[in-house]
C-alpha cells in the first residue's frame, strides 16, 4: 500500500492531527531559528560592550565625570535597546527602560522613544517621549522638551558599529 493510499484513507480527525503535528514542527524550527539570530545580534552588541567599556575604569570614570549626576549606556540595533549591567550610574536619577525603543535606525538619524526617566530628589518625571537625532558619532544634544530646575538629560552618539549604535542617556546640572 503507498503512503498516498494510507493518507486517503485516514479519517478527518486523524490528518487534523496529522496535519496539527507538521505545523507544529514546523514553528519549532522557525522558533529556534529566531532565537539563534536574535541572540546571535546580542551577543555581539555584549562582546563589544565587554570589549570597550565593561573593563574600562577610565571610560567610566570619564562618564562620570561628564555627566555627574547619572547616566546610562545602552546600544540600540533597530529592534530592540540593549542596556548591560555595570554601564549604568542613576545617582539621582531612576530609568525605566520598559517602554523605550527605536523607532528607526536610519543610515543618517536615529528615532527612538525615550525610556521613562524619574528624577529621584523632586520626582519630576518623563514618559511617553520621542525623540530623533542625527546618526553621528559624537554628536551630543540636550533633550529640548524638558525643563527641570536642577538638571539637563542629554543623549551622546558614542559609537557606530552599522549594525547598532551605542549611546548614553547622561543627566548634567544646569
Amino acid at each position: 500500500m503507498k503512503i498516498t493510499e494510507r493518507y486517503r484513507r485516514l479519517s478527518f480527525w486523524n490528518k487534523f492531527a496529522f496535519w496539527g503535528t507538521v505545523a507544529s514542527i514546523l514553528g519549532l524550527f522557525i522558533y529556534v531559528a529566531t532565537l539563534l539570530i536574535g541572540t546571535h545580534q546580542n551577543v555581539t552588541i555584549y562582546n563589544y560592550f565587554d570589549k570597550h567599556f565593561t573593563q574600562s575604569e577610565a571610560f567610566q570614570q570619564y562618564l562620570k565625570g561628564r555627566y555627574p549626576l547619572g547616566y546610562a549606556v545602552f546600544a540600540a540595533d533597530g529592534k530592540t535597546i540593549n542596556v548591560p549591567d555595570g554601564l549604568t550610574f542613576e545617582r539621582d536619577f531612576e530609568i525605566k527602560w520598559s517602554n523605550a525603543k527605536v523607532v528607526e535606525l536610519e543610515s543618517d538619524m536615529i528615532n527612538m522613544d525615550l525610556p521613562d526617566i524619574v528624577y529621584k530628589p523632586t520626582g519630576n518625571v518623563l514618559i511617553n517621549c520621542s525623540f530623533g537625532f542625527p546618526r553621528k558619532v559624537g554628536y551630543t544634544i540636550p533633550l529640548p522638551f524638558v525643563n527641570w530646575k536642577q538638571s539637563i538629560p542629554v543623549i551622546e552618539v558614542l559609537a557606530d558599529e552599522g549594525n547598532f549604535v551605542v549611546l548614553v542617556l547622561g543627566f548634567r546640572e544646569k
